[in-house]
């Protein structure tokens, strides 16, 4: 296993694109960081990406707590691990099929959807296509807002101890970008964007009042090339719109701070894994990963040696 965090997809996107398991845990079941800007106001867990569920759940009783901490704590069995040998019982699960922010999802991306609710409905669960509650655009634009200011008060208090400038930072063109944005947003901003925020959670609590898990995609495409997704690249513009047509699913949960994984259920001809997300209510980790042992138990995904 590896160490992983996830602040918009960045543990469930690696294991998408490597054909890994990778939970990102409910918002206040793992602790990242002492402050709350560090940890993007609890947008951004910490947890691993691995080759097997029961990795992934031994790791989670190492690291979850025990009491609070930042935030509310989600309630836990005493070992993760230990309550995997139960099923989850029969879940409802609403398919997602169309892109939050309206980008193709390439055919490959579909096949794996498809064939993931078909695995689901074989086991027992109920599959209904859903639209989603929740508008992303305005969410993922406030949740920008706040990470942006996050970073910057990273970025400021290193290079005003360095004595230099965030352009003469030895950091992405990308992140010199948006740590430049936060440095701009007020106050006043940064409360709408929190409290729009909240609102996303009130929505997404109310929608799992009917749906146990969501079902979609964690990317539009297949792994990308290296380079592809350039940080540093002279058109930001272009790197802008490559980043928002390959990802869009997963940012939305860090704001909501719901538990969501990456299940490698699929692969395409030419052997590129292809992730599966589900998402459940906050503090429904337990219920994911029962899912994800069911699944894995019944559609063995290939395990890597040395």
């Amino acid at each position: 296993m590896a160490h992983a965090t996830d602040g918009g997809g960045s543990i469930r996107i690696p294991a998408a694109c490597c054909g890994l398991f990778g939970l990102k845990p409910s918002r206040g079941l793992t602790a990242i960081e002492s402050k709350l800007g560090d940890s993007w106001s609890g947008m951004s867990v910490g947890h691993v990406v691995s080759q097997s569920v029961k990795d992934s759940a031994a790791f989670l009783d190492v690291i979850k707590l025990n009491k609070l901490y930042l935030f509310p704590r989600p309630p836990a069995p005493d070992s993760f691990l230990d309550s995997l040998n139960n099923e989850p019982g029969k879940l409802k699960i609403g398919l997602q099929l169309s892109h939050p922010l309206d980008q193709t999802i390439d055919q490959e991306c579909i096949d794996g959807i498809n064939n993931a609710a078909a695995l689901c409905e074989s086991l027992g669960h109920q599959i209904e296509e859903i639209t989603h509650p929740v508008d992303y655009r305005p969410v993922v634009s406030a949740m920008a807002k706040m990470i942006n200011t996050h970073i910057f008060q990273r970025v400021i208090a290193k290079v005003d101890q360095l004595g230099i400038t965030i352009e003469e930072a030895d950091l992405e063109k990308s992140t010199q970008i948006v740590a430049r944005l936060g440095s701009e947003i007020q106050a006043d901003e940064f409360l709408a964007a929190r409290d729009l925020m909240f609102d996303a959670e009130i929505a997404m609590r109310e929608f799992h009042k009917a749906y146990d898990i969501i079902l979609s995609p964690v990317l539009t495409k297949t792994t990308a090339e290296i380079g592809w997704l350039n940080m540093n690249s002279d058109n930001m513009k272009e790197y802008t719109e490559r980043f928002r047509q390959y990802s869009g699913f997963t940012a939305l949960y860090n704001g909501t701070g719901q538990p969501s994984m990456s299940v490698p259920l699929h692969h395409t001809d030419s052997g590129l894994p292809v992730g599966i997300m589900f998402t459940g209510a906050w503090g429904s980790d337990l219920t994911l990963l029962r899912l994800a042992q069911q699944l894995e138990e019944a559609q063995p995904w290939p395990l890597y040696s040395k």
